[in-house]
């Protein structure tokens, strides 16, 4: 079931696990939307509410110029600059980004662009250096890098090796990684078993469950 509310107001658990039903079962846009609302305006780690925004962009419902400039941004700190690219470059074409701050969002586009050009040396030498190292880490953050290239079979392998060698930061981030890298490869079944191995209780399992509701989606067409 996915989770409700983190506040313990009854009448938000009850609309919110309304939602939820109808999203798991009707997975149709006005419920995605309300869900994805409901979510994002709980409380979560940095982390986390970077996932749910890239979810929303995911799903086609990210429509805020302030959400947008969020994800780039997290984007470029977690050295995924391609993610970056590809969230600005649509935000400006579908005029969320325009406006008076339109080129300050231009020259976070042409920052964003000059980094996926130096990105191959670096993701190199993080490939030399997670060889290496005996914790699994480096595995993962060079998996979830080749899955914002859209890498996804080189990012399945990186994440699955980080997942094996464990001692990660988050390893329900890299099951959700994983997930997400198979459900972009096309392999739905797969991806449902990595979203559905992300712990009960852990802070990722909310995003887990939306994930398998879109490797649903993707294994009904």
């Amino acid at each position: 079931m996915l989770h409700a509310g983190a506040d313990g107001n009854p009448a938000v658990f009850s609309a919110e696990h309304t939602w939820q039903t109808l999203l798991r079962h009707y997975p149709k846009p006005e419920y995605w939307r309300n869900v994805l609302q409901l979510q994002t305006a709980q409380r979560h780690s940095k982390q986390v509410n970077y996932y749910y925004l890239a979810l929303k962009f995911d799903v086609g419902m990210l429509d805020d110029a302030a959400d947008y400039e969020d994800l780039a941004l997290g984007a470029t700190d977690l050295g995924l600059p391609e993610d970056a690219v590809r969230v600005l470059e649509t935000g400006l074409r579908q005029g969320v980004l325009a406006g008076e701050h339109e080129p300050r969002f231009r020259r976070m586009l042409a920052y964003a662009q000059a980094k996926t050009a130096r990105s191959p040396a670096d993701v190199k030498d993080l490939a030399q250096q997670a060889q290496r190292a005996s914790s699994g880490q480096l595995d993962a953050d060079i998996g979830r890098i080749y899955l914002g290239q859209r890498m996804y079979d080189q990012a399945i392998a990186a994440l699955r090796k980080g997942l094996q060698k464990g001692s990660l930061e988050h390893s329900d981030q890299a099951r959700i990684d994983l997930g997400v890298a198979y459900l972009k490869s096309g392999e739905t079944q797969q991806a449902r078993e990595s979203f559905a191995a992300v712990k009960v209780d852990s802070e990722w399992r909310g995003l887990a469950e939306l994930w398998s509701v879109r490797a649903n989606e993707a294994a009904a067409r």
